[in-house]
C-alpha cells in the first residue's frame, strides 16, 4: 500500500495570470488528477483509487487575479465508531487571490481591491502577471483541508461494545449492561441508603 505523503508528481498544472481575460470574464478549466494510495490526515487514513476532479474559474478584476477551485473526490476511510469501511465523499471549494509584488488593500480607493474579495482572502504576491501559477499544489490543498476530522458510516452508527468490542450495528452483544464500575464501589452504599 503507497503512502502519499505530499501532492502526487503527476499533479503539475500551471497557469499563467496573463492568460486570464482582462475583461472580466472567466477562463475555465476542468482538470482530472490520478492519485491511488493512503492519505494520512486528522489521525486518519484515506484511501484513494479514482480520480480527482478539479473545476478552476479564473477571472481578473482590477489588480488581481482570482482562482475559484473546486474539488470533488472519493475515498474509503474507517468508520470512527464502528471501525468499517466507510465512502467519504470529499467536495470543497477555496478561492485564491493574486497580486503583484507591493500590492496593498487600501480600503479607501477602488483601484485596490480584488473585484468580491471579502477582505478574508490572502492574497498571493507574484512577480510578474508573466509567472506561472501551480494549480496541482492549490488543488492538493484544496483537497487535504476538505478531509474529514471524524468519518461516520451513518449519522445512527451504534459504534463498538466498550465491553467486548463487538459492533452494536450488527445486534446487541452478550455482555451485562448493569456492570458497576469498581472504581465507585466503595458510593454503592451511599446509595442504598
Amino acid at each position: 500500500m503507497q503512502y502519499i505523503e505530499e501532492m502526487p508528481a503527476g499533479w503539475k498544472h500551471s497557469f499563467s495570470p496573463a492568460s486570464a481575460f482582462k475583461d472580466g470574464a472567466p477562463y475555465c478549466l476542468s482538470v482530472e488528477l490520478p492519485i491511488n494510495g493512503v492519505v494520512r490526515h486528522w489521525g486518519q487514513e484515506f484511501f484513494f483509487d479514482t480520480p480527482v476532479e478539479a473545476e478552476v474559474t479564473v477571472f481578473r478584476a482590477a489588480e488581481c487575479v482570482t482562482a475559484d477551485i473546486s474539488v470533488s473526490a472519493r475515498a474509503l476511510s474507517a468508520c470512527s465508531r464502528c471501525l468499517e469501511p466507510s465512502e467519504v465523499a470529499i467536495n470543497s471549494n477555496l478561492r485564491y487571490l493574486f497580486a503583484l509584488r507591493g500590492y496593498s488593500k487600501d480600503e479607501k480607493s477602488e483601484e485596490k481591491t480584488c473585484g468580491e474579495d471579502t477582505g478574508n482572502e490572502e492574497v498571493i504576491e507574484i512577480a510578474s502577471w508573466d509567472d506561472t501559477i501551480d494549480l496541482g499544489g492549490l488543488i492538493w490543498e484544496v483537497l487535504i483541508t476538505a478531509l474529514p476530522a471524524v468519518v461516520l458510516c451513518s449519522d445512527e452508527c451504534e459504534g463498538l461494545c466498550a465491553e467486548c468490542g463487538a459492533n452494536l450495528n450488527e445486534g446487541p452483544c452478550s455482555c451485562k449492561k448493569n456492570v458497576r464500575d469498581p472504581r465507585f464501589e466503595g458510593l454503592s452504599g451511599l446509595l442504598e441508603e
